[in-house]
């Protein structure tokens, strides 16, 4: 089964290939949109920045009519000599402010004013428009603001005022009654930051901002295709803006790095911070430029995230194929790794439930994995129930057990009483043979029947009712042992007990005609051991000779079922001792056990 597990380790890899390749995929997205989210941030702050700046400059020129007002100019011009503003006569301070007031509503269609100011030589406001402040209240003026100073001084400028909880956008410009003599006063326009500027905002860069003062968020704006509840900014946000060190360039350049704002459902927000320049630098006034993108948490998040457009791009026929190829090989793989071996197993166990088949056992050589094991269990399972209930199995094919018999029995030269005793026949010799015997104890003689003999007639050797009982057991490596009955007489080249009555009268006449005769081993437990020291060096030598692994047998395992199989010989047979030979059968090692009394 080494091909079909191959597969599921080359299966199992490829799904975990994919699985590696779907997460770096989603790590690669995962950056690739951060960092097209840090460019977009940083360019879009920069347009914002330049937008604002470019809606002052419009702003400053849209004041131009108004810096040539006769009614301000002279409004203003009266005013650098009088003491105080209510020293200037009321009808040519009426009249600026009508004329700041008609030109604010004029130009609503190309420009917006929120207030407007004219402002002497001395920084007091003469007149007003839109602007809740009294004019008559002593002391009003905005002299003391750079913007205005500098416009008295005949430059234009602009800047942003944080006046209360609000942001405001601040041109002036100066007014000049005469050519080449110096200002009269000023003109100061004024902006909210509202929504309306932040709408402004959105549209010419396409940027998702929120203005903020005073750790304080007041006016946001979107573009139409953001999510609004995304672009937002808590209080617990501006802690960021305390963080930021000298890396990040907030402090000095005015413009952080991009930042993670908050981590929403699929979704990451950052943001840019902008210090706007001017009175409202030092009062934590700024804008954020904010941006959400798509993050992918895992590689399902592609397809639900995916357009029905994407989805028809993916070669389904293509992976549909290569998933039926993979699958096809896996079922032929187990089928020919699996399937077949277990229909054989049936095959076994079908042919040895057949009455009229000589098999009474399995042959576990035949099998492969682990039905080879189980057609051993199922050899012990045999036996065991028919030692149970005493059931005879029946004799055994002994042409299989012991090699093909001669048709006519051959006539031994030493007869007993005018009889003769027939040669007998060998059992198969394995490949590599057992070491020659050297000494008288280790030779013997055939075993006849124990019955008694007639001077016509020669004794059989062998008993057509001898059962011989191939287990065919394979304990991890334990030996296969036959078991012989003790009326059976087995053909050994090593030693094999004889003890009956009419063994001995052959064996007399043996000796009466010159043949050597051997007395039987003795039966002390130092000579059972040696002599299952012997048989086990000869198991092994077999097994190494047929190429059988021997790393896992131990002496100690292979005792244990030599004792197994002699005790159970000793309870069946009541014999005093067992005889144990190693030979070859169907290509493994296997034993052969013959009792002995």
């Amino acid at each position: 089964m080494v091909f079909s597990r191959f597969w599921y380790l080359v299966v199992g890899v490829a799904v975990a290939g994919a699985l590696f390749l779907s997460y770096v995929a989603v790590g690669v997205t995962n950056s690739n949109s951060e960092r097209a989210s840090a460019r977009l941030l940083n360019a879009t702050s920069v347009a914002v920045s330049l937008y604002m700046k470019d809606d002052a400059a419009r702003r400053a020129n849209a004041l131009a009519p108004l810096a040539v007002n006769p009614d301000i100019g002279d409004a203003l011009r009266k005013a650098q000599t009088a003491e105080t503003v209510k020293s200037v006569d009321s009808p040519v301070r009426d009249k600026a402010t009508v004329a700041l007031r008609k030109y604010r509503e004029l130009a609503q269609d190309f420009v917006t004013f929120d207030a407007l100011w004219a402002i002497d030589v001395h920084g007091r406001v003469v007149a007003s428009d839109n602007f809740e402040k009294p004019m008559a209240t002593e002391g009003f003026e905005l002299g003391g603001y750079p913007v205005v100073a500098d416009a008295l001084h005949g430059y234009i400028r602009d800047d942003t005022w944080l006046m209360g909880d609000e942001l405001w956008r601040i041109v002036a410009r100066p007014v000049e009654t005469e050519a080449g003599a110096a200002p009269v006063g000023a003109i100061v326009a004024g902006k909210k930051v509202d929504d309306a500027l932040a709408r402004d905002v959105v549209e010419h860069t396409g940027a998702a901002v929120v203005f903020y003062a005073a750790a304080k968020s007041l006016v946001k704006a979107t573009p139409p295709s953001s999510e609004t509840h995304l672009v937002r900014l808590a209080a617990e946000d501006f802690a960021l803006l305390a963080k930021f060190g000298p890396e990040d360039g907030y402090q000095e350049q005015g413009r952080s790095k991009p930042t993670l704002v908050r981590r929403e459902s699929g979704y990451d927000v950052r943001a840019v911070f902008t210090r706007i320049p001017g009175e409202a630098w030092d009062l934590g006034a700024g804008f954020a430029v904010m941006h959400q993108y798509e993050r992918i948490g895992t590689p399902s998040d592609f397809y639900s995230r995916a357009t029905d457009e994407e989805k028809r791009g993916v070669p389904l026929l293509l992976l549909a194929g290569l998933a039926l190829a993979a699958a096809a090989v896996g079922f032929l793989l187990t089928g020919v790794e699996h399937a077949s071996p277990l229909a054989g197993f049936k095959r076994g166990l079908a042919e040895l439930a057949n009455k009229g088949n000589a098999l009474d056992v399995l042959k576990p050589s035949t099998y492969r994995g682990p039905y080879k094991e189980l057609a051993a269990l199922v050899n012990d399972a045999l036996d065991k129930v028919a030692s149970t209930a005493g059931v005879d199995r029946g004799p055994a094919d002994l042409n299989e057990v012991l090699g093909p018999l001669p048709t006519e029995p051959t006539m031994s030269a030493f007869a007993i009483r005018g009889g003769s005793v027939p040669t007998p026949v060998k059992a198969p010799l394995p490949v590599r043979a057992a070491k020659a015997p050297q000494t008288a104890e280790e030779r013997t003689v055939p075993k006849p029947r124990a019955a008694p003999l007639a001077a016509d007639a020669a004794p059989k050797i062998f008993d057509e009712e001898t059962r011989v009982m191939d287990r065919g057991s394979e304990f991890a490596d334990e030996p296969n042992v036959d078991q012989t009955s003790s009326e059976s007489v087995r053909v050994f080249d090593e030693p094999t007990a004889v003890t009956d009555d009419a063994t001995k009268r052959s064996k007399l006449g043996q000796v009466a005609a010159g043949a050597r005769v051997e007395t039987p081993r003795a039966t002390g437990l130092d000579d059972e051991e040696t002599d299952w020291r012997r048989v086990y060096e000869e198991f092994l030598d077999m097994k190494t000779q047929l190429g059988e692994p021997v790393e896992k047998l131990t002496y100690e395992k292979f005792r244990g079922t030599l004792q197994r199989n002699k005790d159970a010989l000793v309870a069946r047979h009541g014999c005093s001792r067992v005889v144990f030979k190693v030979y070859e059968k169907q290509g493994r090692a296997a034993l052969k056990a013959s009792p002995a009394k």
